[in-house]
Order: structure tokens, then C-alpha cells, then sequence
């Protein structure tokens, strides 16, 4: 049994102004030539407890095997089955498939089985009697077609240069922007180059599979000389991996 709090509507009228971009999926929803905005879309705020929904619809089914999303902790998220009428009834169990959660942490990714096809992503959050906040805040999703895992927290981090909060690059937490990792307060005496690079490394136990690079909060919008060294008995193989806009790169 669903119950909402009966003191507004179990969805979210955030996206309900299209003249402005912070009032439209594309604030919240990665594509692929737009990033979401800065600050999410809270969403179902009410002083009630009880649940909240908010949903995006799509102008078409696409093919859903993982999203990457950022929210509040305890938001859930779920897709629209194929046989459902769109857009959905956000309080009917049967018209949504669940994702499963991957890892933890303020970024986490969520899975769905095989061949999923969709027209709509809910994303929900209950808001308990004694607690503080009284909405969902959605920070941002990226929708992929394929199934995938996220291996970076499995590995050991270590860089360059300010090893105490190098730690943080893949323990899945964006936590506060004075732990983001960097070079140093002031940088580097000299200027980052191919002649003075820094370097972060990611090192797993064992050798694992890798299929791209996600780098998230990474404090550039494009890198066209990003480089990769994998490291396969103890023979480095390094490439030039162009990232993409927002930080994207496919191996």
C-alpha cells in the first residue's frame, strides 16, 4: 500500500515554467549536448510526511540499463513498463519496474534488467514524521542504454600532489567543495602541462574491466587531450581518450 501525504499531490510541479531552463527536465536529465543545472529540483515539498514522486517523461521509448544519479539520500527510482499508459499513474505499484541501487553514496547507479524499454522516470522519496526535510531533491541523472557497475570505489587512489583528500575522488560522495581533490590551495610552482603534469591513479587489487571514465565534478567542461594509462602485467598501454563534453570518456 501506498499512502501520500494528503497535503499536496503525490508528483512534483517543478518543471511547470518551459520558458525557463531550471523549470525543465533538461535541468535535471543529462543529454547529450546539455549538463544538468547547478542546484537540482527539490521536489513533493510539503510539511507533511509521507511520500513523494517526481516524474520525467520522455517523447519517446528509449533503452534503459543504468542511470547515474545524484539525489537525497533514500530517493528511489523507477521506470515506466511498456504495456503502462503513458505518462504513468504515480501511485500504481503495477505501472512501474523497480531499478536496483549499485554501491552507495551520494552518486549512485541504478540498474534495470535486460532489454528495458521506457517512457517515463520516477523517482521517489518518503519523508518520515521526525525528519527535518520535507521534500526529494533530485541533483541530476544520466541516462544509459547499457548495464553497467561502477569499479572505481574498489580501487586505491593516490596523485601527485595532495594526498589527504585524494581519497574522495572514488568513494562515491561529493561531500563539501573544500575536500575536492586538487593540486594544492595555490597549484603547482609550475604550470600544469605535458612538461609538469599532475597525475591521479586508480589502482585495483585485481585487473578489472574497464569500459569508460565518468568523471564527475571534475572542474572542466571538455578535456580533447584527456590521457589513459592502464597498467596489464606491468606493461603500461597508454592512449589519448578524448573526453567528451561534461567529462565523459569511452575506452
Amino acid at each position: 500500500m501506498i499512502i501520500a501525504p494528503q497535503a499536496a499531490p503525490p508528483a512534483a510541479d517543478v518543471f511547470g515554467r518551459p520558458h525557463e531552463r531550471s523549470c525543465t527536465p533538461e535541468w535535471v536529465l543529462w543529454t547529450t549536448k546539455t549538463a544538468p543545472g547547478h542546484n537540482g529540483a527539490k521536489f513533493g515539498e510539503s510539511k507533511s510526511p509521507g511520500l513523494r514522486h517526481l516524474r520525467i517523461g520522455l517523447n519517446k521509448p528509449v533503452p534503459v540499463g543504468s542511470v547515474l544519479v545524484r539525489a537525497t539520500e533514500g530517493v528511489r527510482l523507477s521506470v515506466l513498463k511498456p504495456g503502462a499508459k503513458y505518462p504513468g499513474n504515480l501511485a500504481d505499484e503495477a505501472d512501474w519496474a523497480p531499478a536496483q541501487c549499485v554501491g552507495k553514496g551520494d552518486v549512485a547507479l541504478w540498474v534495470l534488467p535486460p532489454k528495458t524499454l521506457t517512457r517515463a522516470l520516477r523517482f521517489s522519496y518518503t519523508v518520515a514524521p521526525t525528519q527535518g526535510n520535507t521534500f526529494g531533491l533530485l541533483g541530476g541523472a544520466l541516462v544509459l542504454a547499457d548495464r553497467f557497475s561502477n569499479v572505481a570505489p574498489e580501487a586505491l587512489a593516490v596523485a601527485s600532489a595532495n594526498p589527504a583528500v585524494v581519497k574522495g575522488v572514488n568513494d562515491g560522495s561529493v561531500g563539501d567543495a573544500r575536500q575536492w581533490w586538487d593540486n594544492g590551495k595555490e597549484g603547482a610552482s609550475a604550470a600544469v602541462s605535458p612538461g609538469h603534469p599532475e597525475w591521479l591513479m586508480l589502482i585495483w587489487p585485481r585487473e578489472a574491466t574497464l569500459r569508460g571514465l565518468c568523471a564527475l565534478m571534475a572542474g572542466f567542461s571538455e578535456a580533447p587531450g584527456g590521457m589513459v594509462t592502464l597498467l596489464r602485467d606491468h606493461v603500461a598501454l597508454t592512449s589519448q581518450v578524448p573526453f567528451g563534453a561534461h567529462g565523459h570518456a569511452t575506452a
